[in-house]
């Protein structure tokens, strides 16, 4: 186990068209095999966003021992809990879960991509806080866009 894999049990990033996300599962399964990569979706449900990462996991240069150990757990990597409608949607939870955590933190965050992310990822974390207590967790702030 390398130095980086004890770095962060828990890696998560927005989820648009799944192409980020793909890259991080495929070079997570060679270089952090000890951290679980996360998706949280912001536009579609698993089932749509799911064919997008097949496809780049089967273009991977992976073994196919590693493709088919992807493939099969790859449900468990996504959360589509938090698409609020829909890409550029946004529920008032959401809105007022972002001007609380950029007044508290000064992380600027937008209510279409990275603040629908990091939204879904604190809940999530919310809902399975034994699993993730005293983790290293590290949320990939992608960028988004700022038409509030």
């Amino acid at each position: 186990s390398s130095q980086t894999d004890a770095n962060f049990d828990l890696i998560a990033t927005t989820l648009a068209t799944g192409t980020t996300f793909s890259g991080l599962l495929i070079g997570g399964k060679s270089h952090l095999k000890s951290s679980k990569i996360l998706g949280v979706s912001i536009a579609r449900e698993k089932n749509q966003v799911m064919q997008t990462v097949q496809s780049n996991i089967d273009g991977s240069p992976l073994t196919d021992k590693e493709k088919n150990e992807l493939l099969s757990a790859l449900p468990e990597h996504i959360l589509d809990d938090y698409i609020a409608g829909g890409y550029g949607k946004t529920t008032q939870e959401l809105l007022q879960f972002i001007e609380s955590t950029m007044r508290k933190t000064g992380i600027i965050l937008d209510p279409v991509y990275t603040g629908k992310g990091l939204f879904g990822l604190v809940d999530y974390l919310r809902k399975h806080s034994g699993q993730y207590q005293n983790q290293r967790i590290l949320f990939l702030y992608t960028g988004g866009f700022f038409n509030f």
